[in-house]
Formats: C-alpha cells, structure tokens, sequence
C-alpha cells in the first residue's frame, strides 16, 4: 500500500467517499441529510484549504481511502497539536488495514513537526470507530453531552 500525498485528481473520489462519514446512526436531533451534506462541505472546504495535508492510500492505483491533519493549538496548554480533521476508507479497502496505516501516517507527519499529541473527534455513536481508536491507542478525554429539549 502506498500514502502520498493528495492530487487534483483524488478530488471527486474524496468528495464521494465524505458521504462514508454520516453512514452511522445520530442522535435524534441531527438530520442524517443535513449531516451528510455537511461532510460533503467539509470535504470541499479541506480540499480548497488544506489540500498540502491531505494524504490518499492507494494500492496498484486504486483509491482506498484518505487522511487530513492540521496543525492546532491545544486549548488548555498553547501547546501545538496534531488534528486529525477527517479519515475515511472505502467499502473496498475495510479490514485490509487502510484505516490503522492512514493513522501510523499521521504519526508520522505529527512527529515530523515535533508533536507530540494527535487528536481527533469521533460521534459516541460510531462505535466501529471509537473501538478502532481506542485499540489502536486514543483515549477518550472530552466528552460533549446533549440533551433535546422543548419541541
């Protein structure tokens, strides 16, 4: 499997593959639409902002999933930190270990810089991806709490 870096090319792949990250159940207050719509948003946003830190696996030319990390400052500490702001694999690439390279990749990248902390946001609903975070070594360190009220 090869990582390199993102080319005009991989655009539309990425923007198909963005509609990946809303196929989970939400909590009853988001509109999966509107929820899949606002990937595909982010999606375009990165690629016209932050193409340089998008990075495409592939293997023998085939597209299977891609990986964008940011440069952050960590609210608390003012210590800069890695962010991962979007990981997605296609249907094609899962269990083939697509998703654990993309993220040795951000390590990688992290380090490279000299930081030491990568962070990302994942639903509490997406329990595939809370348990491939957490086997792969992330805690858990904030937690946002919803609740819907009135009506």
């Amino acid at each position: 499997m090869n990582i390199r870096s993102y080319n005009q090319q991989d655009k539309q792949r990425i923007l198909q593959l963005s509609s990946r990250l809303s196929e989970i159940s939400f909590l009853e207050h988001r509109d999966s639409e509107q929820m899949q719509q606002k990937q595909l948003e982010m999606a375009q946003a990165s690629i016209d902002e932050n193409s340089d830190n998008i990075f495409v696996a592939e293997e023998e030319g085939v597209f299977l999933g891609y990986i964008e990390c940011k440069e952050e400052e960590d609210y608390f500490s003012k210590e800069k930190l890695a962010y991962i702001s979007a990981i997605a694999v296609t249907a094609e690439g899962e269990g083939k270990g697509v998703g654990r390279q993309l993220m040795r990749f951000a390590e990688t990248w992290a380090h490279e810089r000299g930081i030491k902390v990568l962070v990302l946001d994942v639903f509490s609903e997406n329990q595939r991806a809370v348990q491939f975070y957490e086997h792969i070594g992330y805690s858990q360190e904030i937690v946002k709490m919803t609740k819907v009220i009135g009506g």
